[in-house]
């Protein structure tokens, strides 16, 4: 286990939809944060979603993480085949080796066996890439394993935040 830091780390600084500061703390912002707390790992959320960054933007933070020893985690929200893709893109961009993805979205709900027919659509261009998915409420542990099984690659598993568990009915 490493220490690092999140963009929801710094939920409130950052903004997440609906809740955008006047100021929101940027990838810089973030890597100034790494650098002040002495961390080498910064996940950048979907809080401060990539996908909308343009090529020069994602090039800047990679450059910049890479130059101060930073390593880079992604992470994104809406489990669809042409997200998911977009995001090993992105990972592979800014040479993140880890891709937590929460499956749900607004307007998006998959079920449990569409969860498991995008992630073996992807599981062959994982590569070097682990794509964790969170608990984030809807779906229970067991359901989770089952979707993990399902998928059937060792490049995929579940990125746990306790907290959530309480979200899903369950225990820590």
């Amino acid at each position: 286990m490493e220490l690092g830091l999140s963009s929801f780390t710094y939920g409130w600084a950052v903004g997440v939809a609906g809740r955008e500061p006047p100021r929101p703390l940027d990838e810089h912002g973030l890597l100034d944060r790494c650098h002040a707390h002495g961390v080498k790992l910064l996940q950048i959320g979907d809080n401060l979603p990539l996908h909308r960054f343009d090529s020069a933007r994602l090039d800047r933070l990679a450059a910049r993480a890479a130059a101060e020893g930073i390593r880079l985690e992604v992470g994104a929200r809406g489990l669809v085949p042409d997200h998911a893709w977009e995001y090993l893109r992105i990972a592979r961009r800014i040479g993140a080796r880890l891709v937590r993805f929460v499956v749900d979205d607004a307007g998006c709900h998959p079920s449990p066996g569409q969860v498991i027919d995008v992630l073996r659509q992807i599981a062959p261009g994982l590569g070097d890439i682990v794509l964790g998915l969170e608990n984030h409420d809807r779906f229970r542990a067991d359901t989770l394993r089952r979707i993990v099984e399902g998928a059937a690659c060792d490049s995929i598993g579940v990125c746990l935040d306790t907290a959530n568990s309480l979200g899903a009915g369950e225990g820590i």
